[in-house]
């Protein structure tokens, strides 16, 4: 064989060498591609599955968060609107003593003071009331001394002898009712919802 014939023959299975190792090269790199893809899917699959309980619990918390600040506003809302109901009924209370019907109510409240403290001394009442209350309690057989030193929006006070009070004042009663109002108001806005 010549020397030209052996090179080209060595030429020849250097290029089939060649040829094979590229194609070896060529589906090790493909299977090495194909594995490299399958464990990055496993591993996002894991990835997603251990976030998913996460971002599930995460979804909660924010949802409860919602739901408290939501409950919150109510509440807050509800509450402006009760401190507003009694604003007005204070304002309109502050005006009793200027009604037609005034006179029947500060008879009714000395009623029930001289119920609660038959054995009372003094009686006091606001200035404006004074001559009205002496009237009542004179009527009512009530032997009292009417003192005009209160300061009130209608009604009177009552003190026995020995420091017993019954404060039976308009501001009294708003302040004994203010609970009871406040539930009913609150009921009233639950049934309005």
């Amino acid at each position: 064989m010549a020397l030209d014939d052996l090179l080209r023959a060595i030429d020849a299975e250097a290029g089939e060498e060649l040829a094979r190792l590229e194609a070896d090269t060529r589906r090790q790199a493909a299977e090495i591609l194909a594995r490299g893809r399958s464990e990055a899917s496993r591993v996002e699959r894991e990835l997603l599955a251990a976030a998913l309980p996460a971002a599930e619990a995460e979804a909660e918390r924010v949802r409860a968060e919602a739901r408290l600040e939501a409950a919150a506003r109510v509440r807050t809302a509800k509450e402006e609107y009760v401190r507003e109901v009694l604003a007005r009924l204070r304002e309109h209370l502050t005006g009793l003593r200027s009604l037609d019907f005034y006179p029947a109510v500060l008879e009714a409240l000395a009623g029930e003071a001289r119920e609660l403290l038959p054995g009372a001394c003094v009686v006091r009442a606001d200035r404006r009331d004074a001559a009205l209350a002496r009237d009542l309690c004179g009527r009512m057989g009530w032997d009292v001394q009417v003192d005009p030193s209160l300061s009130t929006w209608g009604g009177l006070e009552a003190e026995s002898a020995d420091g017993r009070l019954v404060r039976n004042t308009v501001e009294e009663r708003l302040r004994c009712a203010e609970p009871e109002l406040r539930r009913l108001i609150g009921a009233e806005l639950g049934r309005a919802a």
